[in-house]
């Protein structure tokens, strides 16, 4: 595994853009998707492997069920942590 380090400048909307290095390294497009966690001061920002279409089909079911954002949201977090927790194991 070899590291490399970017320089990217965060707007005042609060956006950066990503390093070409990056991009390609990670095969982003217009349409990727990024989990980002933050460790203490660290923030860690890694492709996500799930299909765009898959998010999509989820989300429309989402929104049809009547589920709030809110425990939407909880969901997912609790999702994140123990997909997160298992990769550490």
């Amino acid at each position: 595994m070899t590291m490399s380090s970017y320089l990217a400048k965060v707007t005042s909307a609060g956006q950066i853009t990503l390093p070409k290095g990056i991009r390609d390294k990670l095969s982003l497009s217009d349409g990727s998707y990024l989990e980002i966690t933050t460790i203490g001061e660290t923030v860690v920002a890694r492709k996500l492997r799930a299909d765009v279409k898959l998010l999509e089909t989820v989300r429309r079911k989402i929104r049809r069920s009547g589920i709030t954002r809110a425990r939407a949201k909880r969901i997912v977090e609790e999702a994140s942590g123990e997909v997160w927790a298992g990769d550490r194991g």
